[in-house]
């Protein structure tokens, strides 16, 4: 069963948010060191209407501040 929009009700493809360098996810006070930490954008876009939804971190171990 896949999923389905929350918004239409049309199927979902999974796939990722990019720009030319990429787009990641830093957390508070990582953005400014030499190796941050970070972790690319992952989400869900309904086919028929475009609405993102499911927007989740692809490697949230990354992130850990410990």
């Amino acid at each position: 069963m896949s999923e389905k929009c929350e918004k239409c009700g049309a199927q979902l493809i999974e796939g990722s948010i990019i720009s030319m360098q990429g787009v990641f996810f830093y957390p508070q006070g990582e953005e400014s060191k030499f190796k941050p930490k970070r972790s690319a954008i992952l989400c869900s876009c309904c086919i028929k209407c475009g609405n993102l939804q499911n927007i989740r971190a692809s490697e949230p171990e990354k992130l850990s501040l410990e």
